[in-house]
């Protein structure tokens, strides 16, 4: 089972139901917060709800999803790890089949499970999923690299121009993220932890979605902290975005307070997760983060994005995600190309296409 599964299932099994909490088909870039009508409000916020334009229960109406914790869109393809069939599935922007990757085994170049995957610039699609590490295909599925990561990895990760991968694995000797070159060999390590987790929670409470940035930077998004840093690629801290200090967050972090002292068991054992995922706005620091969070009958949701300026900390609004069903869905995993959002419904196991409002 996925890795980060189990946060999840943790989270429902011991009720953890934790507080993570318009539409246009114009090519405008995405500039701000703005909807095709007027917006409403939630949690004080401006609230644009958005309806698909597509849903796909399958690539190629036959090749139907399981569960799905990433993937990536570049350039008009869709890039798809399959946990069940260890296969990378590569479909066009209607969920064409273009073509798979890799095969299930544990042999050479065969995967487990792949879980989380990238694409350098210079057109590696590294993937997890091979034992304790990466192999790396070129996007015609020939076998470039296969690499070993230390740690227990559950995370988004980049690769770089150099086709190295960054990988946040907190706690390691070496550094909290971690940069392995195509040889397997760790090059760089930087620090990454947050001053109010303690020592012995580190390895469970900051692990961070890492997404490449602009001109040479990339993102440590916090999946349960609320703390979003921007490094460059020499490792230096240039920016930290701390949430914690919102009304919107600060109520999470109440609840989770209220949830461990309620806690029969060992408190440490719960990872209470504030974004199920999160993707960047290409060429800016506009962030979109995939919010968990209950309402006040403590029902869970996860069908809200809020939408971030990074650089001046600041909320901008959220994006309510709506189904043709009507029924409650639960995101677990987006990416955004051009004006463009996909996203992962877990409960319909389908993909959703909307129109992100811009001007």
């Amino acid at each position: 089972m996925q890795a980060k599964t189990w946060i999840h299932i943790l989270a429902v099994a011991f009720t953890v139901l934790t507080f993570q909490a318009c539409q246009t088909a114009s090519d405008a870039e995405y500039t701000g917060f703005a909807c095709a009508s007027e917006p409403g409000t939630w949690r004080g916020l401006p609230d644009c709800t958005l309806s698909p334009v597509r849903q796909a229960e399958a690539v190629s109406d036959s090749i139907f999803f399981t569960f799905v914790s990433s993937f990536i869109v570049r350039d008009g393809r869709i890039y798809i790890p399959h946990g069940d069939r260890g296969q990378l599935l590569v479909a066009d922007t209607t969920f064409r089949l273009v073509r798979t990757i890799g095969r299930k085994g544990k042999g050479p170049g065969e995967f487990g499970q792949p879980d989380f995957l990238d694409l350098s610039p210079a057109g590696w699609l590294w993937a997890d999923g091979h034992g304790r590490g990466f192999l790396a295909h070129d996007t015609l599925g020939q076998l470039l690299a296969a690499v070993k990561h230390p740690g227990f990895m559950i995370s988004r990760f980049f690769a770089d121009a150099q086709n190295r991968l960054w990988l946040s694995i907190p706690g390691e000797t070496q550094g909290d993220i971690l940069v392995i070159d195509t040889s397997g060999q760790i090059v760089k390590g930087i620090a990454n932890r947050f001053a109010h987790v303690p020592e012995r929670l580190t390895e469970k409470r900051s692990h961070c979605d890492l997404l490449k940035g602009p001109q040479g930077t990339f993102f440590a998004i916090s999946d349960s902290e609320g703390i979003i840093r921007k490094f460059d690629l020499d490792g230096n801290l240039l920016a930290e975005c701390n949430l914690r200090t919102l009304p919107l967050i600060e109520r999470y972090f109440e609840e989770c307070q209220r949830i461990r002292q309620n806690y029969e068991g060992n408190p440490d054992q719960l990872t209470l997760v504030l974004f199920n995922d999160a993707a960047v706005a290409p060429g800016s620091e506009t962030l979109y983060l995939l919010m968990f969070y209950h309402d006040d009958q403590l029902q869970t949701y996860c069908d809200r994005i809020l939408v971030l300026d990074f650089s001046a900390c600041q909320p901008l609004g959220t994006l309510q995600l709506t189904t043709p069903t009507g029924e409650d869905p639960c995101f677990l995993s987006i990416a955004t190309d051009g004006n463009r959002l996909y996203a992962y419904d877990s409960n319909s196991a389908s993909f959703f296409t909307y129109a992100l409002p811009g001007k």
